[in-house]
Protein backbone atom coordinates (compact mmCIF):
# COMPACT_ATOMS: atom_id res chain seq x y z
CA UNK A 1 0.00 0.00 0.00
CA UNK A 2 1.66 3.50 -1.04
CA UNK A 3 1.62 5.68 2.21
CA UNK A 4 -1.54 8.33 2.18
CA UNK A 5 1.16 11.27 2.22
CA UNK A 6 2.72 11.18 -1.32
CA UNK A 7 -1.31 11.76 -2.35
CA UNK A 8 -0.23 15.33 -1.40
CA UNK A 9 2.24 16.65 -3.82
CA UNK A 10 3.45 20.06 -1.38
CA UNK A 11 4.69 16.67 0.85
CA UNK A 12 7.38 15.49 -2.33
CA UNK A 13 10.42 16.73 -2.72
CA UNK A 14 9.53 16.60 -6.86
CA UNK A 15 5.65 17.27 -8.17
CA UNK A 16 5.98 13.94 -9.98
CA UNK A 17 8.38 11.01 -9.21
CA UNK A 18 9.81 8.77 -11.53
CA UNK A 19 11.08 5.44 -9.88
CA UNK A 20 13.69 3.55 -12.55
CA UNK A 21 15.53 -0.11 -11.85
CA UNK A 22 17.66 -2.16 -14.35
CA UNK A 23 19.12 -5.54 -14.52
CA UNK A 24 22.61 -6.15 -12.20
CA UNK A 25 25.79 -4.59 -12.65
CA UNK A 26 23.96 -1.85 -15.27
CA UNK A 27 25.10 1.27 -14.20
CA UNK A 28 21.99 2.70 -16.78
CA UNK A 29 21.88 5.80 -18.34
CA UNK A 30 18.05 6.08 -18.43
CA UNK A 31 17.55 8.24 -15.30
CA UNK A 32 19.98 10.81 -16.56
CA UNK A 33 18.33 10.45 -20.37
CA UNK A 34 15.07 10.50 -19.59
CA UNK A 35 15.67 13.90 -17.26
CA UNK A 36 17.06 15.57 -20.25
CA UNK A 37 13.80 15.35 -21.68
CA UNK A 38 11.13 15.69 -19.03
CA UNK A 39 9.49 19.06 -18.03
CA UNK A 40 10.53 21.11 -14.96
CA UNK A 41 9.27 19.55 -11.82
CA UNK A 42 9.89 16.37 -12.22
CA UNK A 43 12.73 13.73 -10.49
CA UNK A 44 14.03 10.57 -10.87
CA UNK A 45 15.73 7.82 -8.37
CA UNK A 46 16.90 4.71 -9.57
CA UNK A 47 17.50 1.05 -7.90
CA UNK A 48 19.32 -1.72 -9.21
CA UNK A 49 18.21 -5.35 -9.22
CA UNK A 50 20.72 -7.06 -7.21
CA UNK A 51 22.03 -10.73 -8.24
CA UNK A 52 25.59 -11.81 -6.94
CA UNK A 53 27.61 -13.60 -9.95
CA UNK A 54 25.15 -11.86 -12.47
CA UNK A 55 26.19 -12.52 -16.02
CA UNK A 56 23.70 -11.26 -17.83
CA UNK A 57 21.85 -14.99 -18.85
CA UNK A 58 18.04 -15.40 -19.39
CA UNK A 59 17.84 -18.10 -17.06
CA UNK A 60 19.12 -15.28 -14.17
CA UNK A 61 16.59 -12.82 -15.31
CA UNK A 62 14.14 -15.49 -15.65
CA UNK A 63 14.86 -16.42 -11.43
CA UNK A 64 15.24 -13.54 -10.48
CA UNK A 65 12.18 -12.01 -11.96
CA UNK A 66 10.35 -11.50 -8.52
CA UNK A 67 12.89 -9.24 -7.41
CA UNK A 68 10.75 -6.29 -9.61
CA UNK A 69 8.17 -6.25 -6.87
CA UNK A 70 10.65 -5.27 -4.21
CA UNK A 71 11.78 -2.44 -6.09
CA UNK A 72 7.82 -1.44 -6.89
CA UNK A 73 7.57 -2.10 -3.46
CA UNK A 74 10.25 0.29 -2.24
CA UNK A 75 9.44 2.70 -4.81
CA UNK A 76 5.80 2.80 -3.76
CA UNK A 77 6.84 3.53 -0.21
CA UNK A 78 9.26 6.36 -1.10
CA UNK A 79 6.69 8.38 -3.59
CA UNK A 80 7.24 7.58 -6.53
CA UNK A 81 4.64 8.17 -9.17
CA UNK A 82 5.29 5.55 -11.26
CA UNK A 83 8.27 2.82 -12.04
CA UNK A 84 10.03 2.10 -15.16
CA UNK A 85 12.02 -1.12 -15.95
CA UNK A 86 15.24 -0.04 -18.55
CA UNK A 87 18.18 -1.64 -20.00
CA UNK A 88 17.99 -5.60 -21.16
CA UNK A 89 14.62 -6.69 -21.65
CA UNK A 90 13.40 -8.80 -19.21
CA UNK A 91 9.84 -9.01 -20.26
CA UNK A 92 10.56 -12.45 -22.49
CA UNK A 93 12.71 -14.07 -19.93
CA UNK A 94 11.16 -17.42 -18.89
CA UNK A 95 9.21 -17.97 -21.89
CA UNK A 96 6.70 -15.06 -20.26
CA UNK A 97 4.05 -13.64 -22.86
CA UNK A 98 2.64 -10.01 -22.85
CA UNK A 99 -0.50 -11.29 -21.53
CA UNK A 100 1.81 -12.31 -18.95
CA UNK A 101 3.61 -8.87 -18.18
CA UNK A 102 0.48 -7.18 -18.38
CA UNK A 103 -1.12 -9.42 -15.47
CA UNK A 104 2.14 -8.78 -13.69
CA UNK A 105 1.74 -5.08 -14.25
CA UNK A 106 -1.75 -4.81 -13.24
CA UNK A 107 -0.99 -6.77 -10.34
CA UNK A 108 1.79 -4.52 -9.09
CA UNK A 109 -0.28 -1.41 -9.48
CA UNK A 110 -3.27 -3.26 -7.23
CA UNK A 111 -0.82 -3.88 -4.91
CA UNK A 112 1.39 -0.51 -4.32
CA UNK A 113 -0.76 1.59 -6.23
CA UNK A 114 2.09 2.52 -9.04
CA UNK A 115 2.31 1.72 -12.08
CA UNK A 116 5.22 -0.27 -13.33
CA UNK A 117 5.68 -0.09 -17.29
CA UNK A 118 8.67 -2.44 -18.68
CA UNK A 119 10.27 -1.88 -21.75
CA UNK A 120 9.51 -4.89 -23.98
CA UNK A 121 5.97 -4.50 -22.99
CA UNK A 122 5.89 -0.87 -23.51
CA UNK A 123 7.84 -2.01 -27.03
CA UNK A 124 4.04 -4.09 -28.30
CA UNK A 125 1.90 -1.47 -27.14
CA UNK A 126 3.98 1.41 -28.79
CA UNK A 127 3.76 -0.78 -31.98
CA UNK A 128 -0.21 -1.46 -31.42
CA UNK A 129 -0.79 1.85 -30.91
CA UNK A 130 0.45 2.56 -33.96
CA UNK A 131 -1.57 0.27 -35.89
CA UNK A 132 0.98 -1.50 -37.16
CA UNK A 133 0.72 -5.56 -38.22
CA UNK A 134 4.72 -6.09 -39.19
CA UNK A 135 7.82 -5.52 -37.85
CA UNK A 136 11.59 -5.63 -39.04
CA UNK A 137 13.68 -6.18 -35.82
CA UNK A 138 16.85 -4.55 -35.42
CA UNK A 139 18.73 -6.30 -32.68
CA UNK A 140 21.38 -4.19 -31.92
CA UNK A 141 23.75 -5.62 -29.60
CA UNK A 142 21.64 -8.42 -28.52
CA UNK A 143 23.06 -11.56 -27.50
CA UNK A 144 21.40 -14.31 -30.25
CA UNK A 145 18.96 -15.29 -27.18
CA UNK A 146 18.21 -12.52 -26.57
CA UNK A 147 16.98 -11.03 -29.77
CA UNK A 148 15.13 -14.97 -30.08
CA UNK A 149 13.61 -14.54 -26.90
CA UNK A 150 12.12 -10.41 -27.84
CA UNK A 151 11.53 -11.30 -31.33
CA UNK A 152 9.20 -14.23 -29.95
CA UNK A 153 7.67 -11.91 -27.55
CA UNK A 154 7.01 -9.03 -30.09
CA UNK A 155 5.11 -12.08 -32.38
CA UNK A 156 3.44 -13.46 -28.98
CA UNK A 157 1.78 -9.78 -29.26
CA UNK A 158 0.29 -10.09 -32.67
CA UNK A 159 2.50 -8.82 -35.23
CA UNK A 160 4.18 -10.63 -38.32
CA UNK A 161 8.14 -10.38 -38.06
CA UNK A 162 9.76 -10.25 -41.22
CA UNK A 163 13.24 -9.72 -40.14
CA UNK A 164 15.17 -10.15 -37.29
CA UNK A 165 18.94 -9.49 -37.04
CA UNK A 166 21.83 -8.00 -34.57
CA UNK A 167 25.57 -6.04 -35.54
CA UNK A 168 26.89 -9.24 -36.05
CA UNK A 169 24.47 -10.25 -38.58
CA UNK A 170 24.84 -6.71 -40.46
CA UNK A 171 27.93 -6.74 -41.14
CA UNK A 172 29.09 -4.39 -38.74
CA UNK A 173 31.36 -6.35 -36.29
CA UNK A 174 32.68 -9.53 -37.18
CA UNK A 175 31.47 -12.00 -33.83
CA UNK A 176 29.45 -11.62 -30.38
CA UNK A 177 31.92 -11.56 -28.32
CA UNK A 178 33.18 -8.18 -29.62
CA UNK A 179 29.69 -7.12 -29.37
CA UNK A 180 29.87 -8.02 -25.67
CA UNK A 181 33.34 -6.31 -25.45
CA UNK A 182 32.22 -3.26 -26.35
CA UNK A 183 29.61 -3.37 -23.50
CA UNK A 184 26.82 -1.65 -25.23
CA UNK A 185 28.60 1.73 -26.08
CA UNK A 186 29.04 2.01 -29.87
CA UNK A 187 29.47 4.12 -32.55
CA UNK A 188 26.88 6.77 -33.21
CA UNK A 189 27.28 5.92 -36.79
CA UNK A 190 25.95 2.09 -36.31
CA UNK A 191 22.46 3.47 -35.53
CA UNK A 192 21.91 4.78 -39.35
CA UNK A 193 23.96 1.60 -40.90
CA UNK A 194 21.89 -0.42 -38.90
CA UNK A 195 18.91 0.15 -39.44
CA UNK A 196 19.52 0.78 -43.55
CA UNK A 197 20.22 -2.33 -43.27
CA UNK A 198 17.45 -3.84 -41.85
CA UNK A 199 15.00 -1.76 -43.98
CA UNK A 200 16.96 -3.27 -46.82
CA UNK A 201 15.74 -6.75 -45.43
CA UNK A 202 11.89 -5.61 -45.20
CA UNK A 203 11.51 -2.55 -46.83
CA UNK A 204 7.57 -3.56 -46.57
CA UNK A 205 7.80 -4.00 -42.69
CA UNK A 206 5.12 -1.20 -40.78
CA UNK A 207 8.16 -0.61 -38.38
CA UNK A 208 11.84 -1.21 -38.12
CA UNK A 209 12.02 -1.66 -34.30
CA UNK A 210 15.33 -1.25 -32.19
CA UNK A 211 15.46 -3.50 -29.49
CA UNK A 212 16.23 -0.84 -26.77
CA UNK A 213 19.98 0.39 -27.91
CA UNK A 214 21.20 2.50 -24.92
CA UNK A 215 23.50 5.12 -25.90
CA UNK A 216 22.18 5.88 -29.46
CA UNK A 217 18.70 4.77 -29.55
CA UNK A 218 15.89 6.48 -26.93
CA UNK A 219 14.61 4.21 -24.54
CA UNK A 220 11.48 2.74 -24.63
CA UNK A 221 10.90 2.54 -20.72
CA UNK A 222 11.61 6.22 -20.02
CA UNK A 223 9.22 6.96 -23.32
CA UNK A 224 6.56 4.77 -21.07
CA UNK A 225 7.32 6.42 -17.78
CA UNK A 226 7.05 9.58 -19.71
CA UNK A 227 3.70 8.32 -20.81
CA UNK A 228 2.61 7.47 -17.07
CA UNK A 229 3.14 10.98 -15.81
CA UNK A 230 0.97 11.97 -18.56
CA UNK A 231 -1.62 9.09 -18.54
CA UNK A 232 -1.70 8.29 -14.03
CA UNK A 233 -3.68 4.90 -14.54
CA UNK A 234 -2.72 2.04 -17.08
CA UNK A 235 -6.58 1.01 -15.92
CA UNK A 236 -8.26 4.51 -15.96
CA UNK A 237 -7.29 5.25 -19.34
CA UNK A 238 -6.85 1.78 -20.90
CA UNK A 239 -7.18 3.01 -24.28
CA UNK A 240 -4.74 6.27 -23.80
CA UNK A 241 -1.88 4.98 -21.94
CA UNK A 242 0.84 4.35 -24.97
CA UNK A 243 -0.51 7.24 -27.16
CA UNK A 244 2.12 9.64 -25.61
CA UNK A 245 4.77 7.12 -26.38
CA UNK A 246 3.99 6.47 -30.23
CA UNK A 247 3.77 10.81 -30.65
CA UNK A 248 7.33 10.70 -29.06
CA UNK A 249 8.21 8.20 -31.53
CA UNK A 250 6.77 9.86 -34.34
CA UNK A 251 8.52 13.42 -33.66
CA UNK A 252 11.89 11.80 -33.19
CA UNK A 253 12.26 9.46 -35.75
CA UNK A 254 14.13 12.53 -37.94
CA UNK A 255 16.92 12.56 -35.46
CA UNK A 256 18.58 9.63 -37.41
CA UNK A 257 19.33 11.73 -39.90
CA UNK A 258 18.41 9.74 -43.20
CA UNK A 259 16.12 11.23 -45.24
CA UNK A 260 14.61 7.71 -46.14
CA UNK A 261 14.75 6.74 -42.71
CA UNK A 262 13.11 10.22 -41.66
CA UNK A 263 9.32 9.78 -42.49
CA UNK A 264 9.47 6.01 -41.19
CA UNK A 265 8.19 4.26 -38.19
CA UNK A 266 11.76 3.80 -36.29
CA UNK A 267 12.33 2.86 -32.94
Amino acid sequence: MKPERWNDPTKKIFPYQVGFTAPPHDFDAAPHDFLRIAPEGVGAHGRLIHVEHYAHQLSQRADNFHKLEEVVHCMSKAGADVVGQVGTNWSHAGGKTPADIRAFCDQMEDRYHVPLHMAGMSLVEAIHNMGAKSIAVNGVYFWPDWREGTTRFLADGGFDILYSGNFVDHGLMDTQEEVNEATWIFPGDFALKSFEYVAEQAPEADVWSALVCPIFVVRMAYRCAWSALCVTSRKRSANRSSQPIARFIGTSSARWGSRRLANSHIF
